[in-house]
């Protein structure tokens, strides 16, 4: 019984094994865009009070308008 279990497990891997690289047989290709926006750091030093007031958007999603 234990032999029989072994053999099973041996012929599951290998299955699964070979329909992975049966998978493998075509290509695709992508094009793929990445877009990274402005972003602005600010440095500030001393006790100047820097008071940022945006404009609410009016529709979901869209930035704010400063």
């Amino acid at each position: 019984m234990k032999k029989f279990v072994s053999i099973t497990a041996a012929f599951a891997m290998f299955l699964g094994v070979y329909s992975a690289k049966a998978g493998d047989l075509s290509s695709n290709s992508h094009v793929v865009t990445v877009s990274i926006p402005e972003v602005a750091l600010l440095d500030l030093e001393g006790t100047t009070a820097v008071t940022l007031t945006p404009t609410a958007p009016t529709e979901a999603g869209l930035a704010f308008d400063f």
